[in-house]
């Protein structure tokens, strides 16, 4: 499979799947009564957002960097790099879910 298509189907995972997560945490912090109110819930969603965006990075760069990179590199090089792209990129990607899972929460699970 080529580059091209290895890096649509990985956005498609990472982009479609982590709104919805994002949405779901949205909902579970505002089911969950804790004392600090707001800023509370907003910590816990980002800390569960990064929970779920780390894992999906690290994956989508594992399956992306082999191919875009021009020399080998053996694999636990691979792993420690893809690691450090991840963890550079996930508060990036958790400051966008957030508020896209507060948005999207609210729409999507509304009180009849």
């Amino acid at each position: 499979m080529d580059l091209f298509w290895k890096s649509i189907y990985s956005a498609i995972l990472i982009f479609i799947t982590l709104p919805f997560w994002a949405a779901l945490v949205w909902r579970c912090t505002q089911r969950s009564r804790l004392p600090s109110g707001e800023s509370s819930n907003v910590i816990a969603a980002a800390l569960l957002n990064m929970g779920a965006a780390f894992p999906l990075l690290v994956l989508w760069f594992r399956t992306i960097l082999p191919s875009i990179i021009a020399h080998n590199i053996p694999p636990a090089e691979l792993w420690l790099v893809v690691l450090a792209l991840a963890w550079m990129i996930s508060p990036i990607i958790v400051l966008w879910l957030t508020p896209l899972g507060a948005k999207l929460g609210a729409s999507l699970f509304r009180r009849q």
